[in-house]
């Protein structure tokens, strides 16, 4: 389930990099598209570490990939957003809560004993 999740969310995060190119007359704040792509780069740069069981690259994982989905909802308040990126908003939205439920039960992995 974990390697499951990892690559959803590598998606997201391309996702969040594709979607900073100029592609239409309608685009986001500036601040949401560096937001954006600055997150996206924090879970592309988490990825391997988290691939190879590390919990705190996985944590920051799911934390940007959990911020990056908040990033969206703006979409919901904005009159000029086209119903297209309403739809791909609410697709990421839900892919990252399936990411983040299947990621959490290797958050909450066997800790390691101290050392004696």
């Amino acid at each position: 389930m974990r390697i499951t999740g990892l690559v959803i969310c590598a998606l997201l995060a391309l996702l969040d990099l594709v979607g900073s190119l100029p592609m239409g007359d309608v685009r986001p704040p500036l601040g949401v598209l560096v937001a954006g792509l600055v997150l996206g780069l924090i879970t592309l740069a988490a990825l391997v570490p988290a691939w190879r069981g590390n919990r705190r690259a996985l944590l920051v994982v799911v934390v940007s990939r959990a911020l990056s989905a908040l990033l969206g909802i703006g979409a919901f308040f904005d009159d000029a957003a086209p119903g297209a990126a309403l739809v791909g908003v609410v697709v990421a939205l839900v892919l990252t809560a399936v990411a983040v439920v299947l990621l959490v039960p290797a958050l909450r992995g066997a800790r390691a004993e101290p050392a004696r």
